[in-house]
């Protein structure tokens, strides 16, 4: 005369949270304007900000996400940022 068997509790999963696809544009300041999108049949993920028209290209394998195409171009930035300052430094430098 045993009770009646109860049903087991369903496990509830938790939500994962989404990466953004959207950012914040490194050359007009403006949130929200940039939009990555990645192609994966061309091996290329691309970078448009909407208002001030600025783009980026690279190159991205099956693991690549939007996030790591905005890094790049961010890095890319900085990168001619750097050469361009250093290039600055040495026109200051030649003459007396």
């Amino acid at each position: 005369m045993g009770g009646r068997k109860k049903a087991s509790k369903k496990v509830a999963k938790k939500k994962r949270p989404s990466l953004r696809t959207v950012f914040k544009c490194v050359q007009c300041n403006n949130d929200g304007v940039v939009e990555c999108v990645i192609r994966k049949e061309q091996g290329t993920g691309e970078v448009v900000c909407r208002v001030c028209g600025a783009s980026f290209i690279c190159a991205v394998n099956y693991l690549s996400k939007p996030i790591d195409v905005y890094c790049e171009w961010i890095d890319e930035c900085e990168r001619i940022s750097g050469e361009q300052e250093q290039v600055e430094g040495d026109v200051g430098e030649g003459g007396m």
